[in-house]
Formats: C-alpha cells, structure tokens, sequence
C-alpha cells in the first residue's frame, strides 16, 4: 500500500501524517492513496481531499491545531468508509 500525504498551514505535520497513515491502514487493504490536507480561507476549518481507487472524496472540518491529528484521521475514516458503502 502506499500512501502521500501533503499537509500544509503547520510548521510540523508529523502527528497528522502518523495518524492519517494510521486510520488508513485500519480500513483500507492494498489500495494507493492520497492525502491533502490544507487550511482553508476561514480561521480553524480545514479543507481535506482523499484519492483513492474511487476517485476524490473532499470534506472540510473545523479544528484547533493541537487537535487536528485526530480529527484529520476521523475524517479520512469517514471517507473511506463512505466510499466503501457507495461501492457496496
């Protein structure tokens, strides 16, 4: 599985990038992904889009900085399972 992340509006991605691998790995098998991750044009909201073998899937979320590794990961479930049950 490989898996790209990009992460922009932080001085440091890693935790995100950590824990977007993660909840990635608990649902998806052998599939590429990729991440984007960007702040969007309003303060604390955040523009996510995930590609994967269904195409794009986009969201956004608010979230302070100090908690975006865990809701950038919740987010990139709730992609993959959406995508997963379209699929069904």
């Amino acid at each position: 599985m490989a898996i790209d992340i990009l992460v922009a509006g932080m001085r440091t991605s890693t935790e995100v990038e950590h824990a977007v691998r993660r909840a990635i790995r608990d649902v998806a098998t052998r599939d590429r992904f990729r991440v984007a991750l960007l702040p969007s044009d309003r303060d604390g909201r955040w523009d996510l889009g995930l590609n994967g073998p269904g195409g794009w899937s986009v969201t956004w979320f608010d979230s302070p900085v100090e908690d975006l590794p865990r809701r950038a990961a919740r987010e990139v479930r709730l992609l993959l399972e959406n995508a997963a049950l379209a699929r069904a």
